[in-house]
């Protein structure tokens, strides 16, 4: 099953940064619920996001910054993008690693990234 809800792709393109995103991991509305990504009662302690190519390479130039949202209770993150002009065009995705308020550490991706130039040359 995806880690992200949708069919929605994040496109780049090469003049692109500072292109800001929401990712949300939402809580089980109850204790014997699975309805949302995190348990009922646990929020994100932290998070680790890394960049990866389709071959399974990282990368370092897809992701400006990240943090917390903290008006999100800490079920959000904020990702900062910008077009990767080392790594060029193709597709990438995001690994989150959530350490959770109990210790457990979950992993989420969001593969639904394309770097590409759409205009005319």
């Amino acid at each position: 099953m995806p880690s992200f809800q949708g069919q929605d792709s994040i496109i780049l393109q090469p003049t692109d940064r500072d292109r800001d995103f929401s990712f949300e991991f939402p809580m089980h509305s109850s204790e014997g619920a699975n309805d949302g990504f995190l348990p009922f009662d646990l929020y994100i302690q932290s998070c680790v996001v890394t960049a990866w190519k389709e071959d399974g390479s990282q990368v370092n130039d897809l992701i400006d910054s990240y943090a917390m949202d903290s008006t999100s209770e800490n079920t959000v993150m904020l990702v900062r993008l910008r077009y990767p002009n080392v790594s060029g065009e193709g597709r990438y995705s995001l690994r989150f690693a959530l350490t959770l308020t109990n210790g457990a550490v979950v992993e989420a991706d969001f593969a639904r990234i394309r770097a590409h130039n759409l205009g005319y040359n």
